[in-house]
């Protein structure tokens, strides 16, 4: 008597098949979500990073480091001034360049009365310390969060919602 072949049919396979794509498709959107959101807080934690190491530079080497925000690009960069002071135009003297990612953006920074929503803004480094303290609103998918930057001691706090000086 001959033994019998021990296997799967090909009908239980594509059960189990169809059951790890059902898994899949229920998991891998909400798990490409974390990753947006990963992404989303690194960012956040990258400009606060350079924020406090910009704010360390400029007490150290004693120079004045211009903190640059285009609003309409999103994105940011840190630009060395020169020996007359003035800022350099060409990127390769920029000590940064960040972009935000995709659906994230720059709201507006508000710094004191003033917000400014378009266009470049300029945050002055200087060896001081800010010259107060300055509101980032960050947006993305209608969540929105508040960089706050400290003027004396150039730390950065991260808040939920649209936080107004």
């Amino acid at each position: 008597m001959q033994r019998p072949i021990k296997g799967f049919t090909l009908i239980e396979i594509s059960v189990v098949l169809l059951i790890i794509g059902l898994i899949g498709l229920l998991i891998f959107p909400k798990l490409g979500d974390r990753l947006w959101d990963t992404e989303y807080k690194i960012s956040l934690r990258r400009l606060a990073g350079s924020v406090k190491e910009v704010f360390n530079l400029a007490a150290t080497k004693g120079v004045t480091y211009y903190f640059v925000f285009d609003l309409d690009k999103e994105k940011y960069w840190v630009a060395i001034p020169d020996q007359q002071g003035r800022l350099s135009e060409e990127v390769e003297a920029h000590m940064l360049d960040h972009k935000m990612p995709d659906g994230t953006d720059i709201v507006d920074i508000a710094f004191g009365s003033r917000v400014f929503s378009e266009g470049q803004n300029i945050i002055l480094f200087t060896p001081t310390g800010l010259e107060g303290k300055y509101y980032i609103h960050l947006e993305r998918k209608k969540e929105k969060l508040t960089l706050i930057l400290s003027p004396l001691t150039g730390g950065t706090e991260i808040k939920d919602g649209y936080i107004t000086p």
